[in-house]
């Protein structure tokens, strides 16, 4: 029987120019129709879409993406190798390495791309430099790496390390030598454009120069300014634009973005957005949360707390009370018994003129100035009856000074200082003369009845009642010579117990009161001669003391038994004072708690939407096509889940900025360096996913949960569809010219006039601005935000330009002229009020100014800002010679559009 595959050899010859055809059709044919029919097949085309091209070169979407990613990767393997040559203590020295004032790298040797124009800036100089002969060998990489970078301290092999670790692996030590190969050559070519304009890595600046950037930043404007603006002068505008006028002025300007800080118009749109949005406040998820807190729990966490030592408050009254006493009670009660008894008969002689200068000091210390005179006169009338007293032994004294403690109650404050009390326990031993004169003058005092008030600020008193005495009779010599022809005044000084009080007490005192002791010994000698004219309160709370028997019980009598003590004692504070912070601390976890809750349980319902939507794209052109998911009502999901819902309309990234879901900003610490991005940054660029849901911070106490639900791509637009924007285009420009005629004429008036603008114009006085003072440029003073000097802000003008700024300032005092802000929206007739600092002033700061010798000169930011607009421009001549065209606008590479 013949084999099955007798015919397939009987006609192979057929078969095979059969099949031949087929597979010529399949391949050639079937490749381009499954290209047709490929869901990717967009996004393939548009990254083999050319982005930008050159005399010699061009660049597409996918290849500009992988320059991008390399240039990433080798940043973070050169900041690497920097931040480890810093950890050994070595500081990089490549030309184009720096770092901030707080020593993070901001360059690690090569400049950081921004957007795509840097990098296409970085080619176009790398063509360049190999077009004028420059050449970087792979020795030239190594010299840049290991001595530049790492200055010696890391070896090839830490390199290699550093490679692989920095980048994950992505970046194999071929490509990272060819992408640093143009880097460098890219970097030679700067250096050679700006050579004259550089040396040292330092920007080039003429004394001449030098002076008029210290100007600049010290020299202080006040100005008067009336505006003009071009909108008001849009009815003035009279002529009609031709449509060929209109045209040309379309097409001239269609490939540029406009933006209300430039005077030139664009008319290419930009991308739009629309976003809906749920937001929650954290205050709304607290309110509930204390709401639902029950008294008992509050109860229960303030019982706890004040267990813990928390809510003592000590009386602010204490205090006071100690300071103003002393001056204050002490003398006032003290003085009218000095008065109405001896201290008048004695003060007529030579203690008279003394008597004034006690009492300054009494302001500053009380005690001593008012005891002194209660003291002398203790000592005078019982100074013979108390030495036999003092001789015997000196537990008497100490048992007389108890009550003499008690008797000064006026001196309440005294016991101010806890401090103090205690030495004035241990002092009655030392004042036993005091003591003793007290007692014998009970009579005399009676009247003196809040003995049993204030024991203890007696006792102290009393100390510094014999201590004053002493230093009285020292430091007074005019009155001495009358003190030592008294017989009594005489027995004073001479008994060791006067003296001794003064000298111990300054051993057992406090610091604080040692002071006072020092001063109290050289009162106490001025007193012995004027006895008469001081001791009448120690002498009538003494008695008080006596009567009531032994001294000792007011020994006995502590310092914090005394009512003054329990008045200084801690309150605690009673729940009504403190439920709110307790009700806020037990509701902020549990709030918090919620609120996250809330938000992960909206963001789970938006992804879940988000997958099905995307299963739906991919699957809706085939029969297995899933149902289009119902869209999420974004209103129902924010009141399910207790948060506020709100949506942005289609707006591109300067639109946005109105809403407050546009105001958020987040921050970022990436390769050691502070970076603030706000909304429009992070949302807006390529690849943009409808419906993904994604969260930002806005205010402290806000979260915000978004997701786009909009796209319209930015484009070039048809004539027809911005002819209206074209035409007013066209209007404003004649208004700008209108509005500078006008604030010209206004201001010939003025300077005629030569008085202040509102006299001059009344009619507008309303309108007139009088900004603060202003420099041209004001130094930065925030390290984080780079610190650098920037255009001075002038209240009441949008956008002040630097020609705004030279107008301003090249004004005399009293003189007017007109200046613009930088669109030209605004023209403005300036008054110079005044000039701040004079000349001369300013002439000699800037000769003291050492700058040269410190490298600290802050006008240098603004020399290295002036020389590198200087290179922008030399650059722009080359982007012109090598015939650079970009299909459409470059990027932003922080995620922005």
């Amino acid at each position: 029987m013949a084999s099955p595959f007798h015919h397939f050899r009987r006609h192979q010859k057929t078969l095979l120019a059969v099949f031949g055809v087929i597979i010529m059709f399949v391949f050639v044919v079937g490749s381009a129709l499954q290209g047709l029919t490929d869901p990717n097949r967009a996004a393939q085309a548009a990254a083999n879409e050319t982005v930008v091209t050159w005399k010699g070169g061009s660049l597409s979407e996918a290849e500009l993406a992988q320059m991008n990613e390399t240039h990433r990767l080798l940043v973070n393997f050169l900041a690497a190798v920097a931040r480890e040559t810093m950890s050994k203590n070595g500081m990089p020295i490549a030309p184009g390495f720096s770092t901030n004032q707080m020593g993070q790298i901001q360059s690690p040797g090569i400049p950081v791309a921004m957007n795509e124009q840097t990098l296409v800036e970085t080619r176009l100089l790398a063509d360049k430099a190999r077009q004028t002969g420059m050449v970087v060998n792979d020795e030239a990489i190594y010299d840049f790496l290991e001595n530049q970078l790492a200055v010696g301290l890391l070896t090839r092999g830490d390199l290699a390390r550093i490679l692989e670790q920095s980048t994950g692996g992505r970046l194999t030590d071929e490509h990272m030598f060819e992408a640093l190969r143009t880097e460098l050559l890219a970097q030679n070519m700067r250096l050679m454009g700006q050579s004259a304009l550089f040396a040292d890595r330092r920007p080039i600046v003429t004394p001449a120069t030098a002076w008029d950037y210290y100007l600049r930043m010290n020299r202080q404007a006040k100005v008067e300014l009336l505006p003009v603006e071009a909108e008001e002068m849009l009815d003035e505008v009279k002529q009609k634009p031709s449509e060929a006028a209109l045209r040309e002025l379309f097409e001239e300007h269609k490939e540029e973005f406009g933006h209300p800080a430039l005077a030139e118009p664009g008319f290419r749109q930009r991308q739009k957005l629309a976003f809906s949005y749920l937001k929650a406040t954290m205050k709304e998820f607290l309110d509930r949360e204390i709401a639902n807190l029950t008294e008992e729990q509050i109860q229960a966490e303030y019982d706890r707390r004040v267990a813990l030592g928390q809510y003592r408050v000590t009386p602010e009254a204490t205090e006071p009370a100690t300071s103003e006493s002393p001056n204050s009670e002490p003398a006032a009660t003290e003085s009218p018994a000095t008065e109405s008894t001896e201290p008048k008969p004695t003060d007529p002689n030579a203690p008279a003129s003394e008597t004034p200068k006690p009492e300054p000091p009494a302001d500053e210390k009380p005690a001593p100035n008012a005891e002194p005179p209660a003291k002398p006169e203790s000592t005078e009338s019982p100074a013979t009856e108390e030495k036999p007293a003092d001789s015997p032994t000196s537990e008497p004294a100490k048992s007389e000074e108890k009550p003499s403690d008690e008797k000064p109650a006026e001196e309440k404050p005294a016991e101010e200082k806890p401090a103090e009390e205690k030495p004035a326990e241990e002092k009655p031993a030392e004042e036993k003369p005091a003591e003793e004169t007290s007692t014998e003058e009970p009579s005399s005092e009676p009247a003196a009845s809040d003995q049993s008030n204030r024991a203890l600020d007696v006792t102290k008193f009393v100390a510094l009642l014999d201590e004053e005495s002493d230093s009285s009779e020292e430091n007074a010599p005019a009155t001495e010579p009358k003190a030592e022809s008294d017989p009594k005044a005489t027995e004073r000084p001479a008994s060791e117990t006067g003296d001794k009080p003064a000298e111990d007490r300054p051993a057992e005192d406090k610091p604080a009161e040692e002071t006072a002791v020092e001063e109290k010994p050289m009162a106490d000698e001025k007193p012995t001669a004027e006895k008469p004219a001081a001791a009448e309160t120690p002498a009538a709370e003494t008695p008080a003391e006596e009567t009531a028997g032994d001294a000792k019980p007011a020994e006995t009598t502590p310092a914090s038994d005394s009512p003054a003590e329990v008045a200084s004692e801690p309150r605690i504070q009673p729940l009504s004072e403190v439920r709110d912070e307790i009700a806020e601390a037990l509701a902020t976890p549990l709030a918090r708690e919620k609120r996250d809750e809330a938000l992960q349980a909206a963001e789970n319902e938006l992804a879940t939407y988000y997958g099905k939507l995307a299963k739906w794209e991919a699957l809706k052109d085939t029969e297995k096509a899933p149902k289009k998911p119902e869209p999420i009502n974004a209103e129902a999901l924010a009141k399910k889940h207790n948060l506020t819902a709100g949506s942005v309309p289609l707006s591109d990234p300067l639109e946005v900025d109105q809403y407050e879901l546009g105001q958020t900003r987040t921050f970022s610490f990436a390769n050691q360096q502070f970076q603030q991005f706000s909304f429009a940054e992070l949302t807006y660029g390529p690849n943009v996913a409808l419906f993904e849901p994604q969260r930002i911070r806005g205010n402290v106490d806000e979260d915000y949960l978004y997701w786009a639900t909009e796209q319209v791509e930015e484009h070039v637009p048809d004539f027809k569809e911005v002819r209206e924007q074209v035409e007013r285009a066209w209007k404003l420009e004649k208004a700008r010219e209108l509005a500078q005629e006008k604030a010209r004429e206004l201001a010939q008036k003025a300077e005629k006039a030569n008085q202040p603008l509102a006299e001059v114009f009344p009619d507008k006085a309303e309108q007139i601005l009088s900004p603060e003072a202003f420099s041209w440029i004001t130094s930065g003073s925030v390290p984080m935000m780079g610190g650098m000097p920037h255009l001075s802000s002038v209240e009441g003008v949008e956008y002040p330009s630097s020609e705004f700024m030279g107008d301003v300032f090249k004004l005399d005092p009293g003189q007017v002229g007109v200046a613009a802000n930088q669109p030209k929206t605004t023209w403005y007739v300036v008054r110079l009020v005044e000039e701040s600092p004079a000349i001369d002033q300013l002439r000699n700061g800037f000769m003291e100014a050492n700058y040269a010798d410190t490298g600290r000169d802050p006008s240098l930011f603004i020399a290295f800002q002036e020389k590198n607009q200087l290179f922008g421009g030399w650059y722009e001549n080359l982007e012109e010679q090598m015939d650079v065209n970009w299909a459409r606008p470059g990027r932003s590479l922080m995620g922005g559009g």
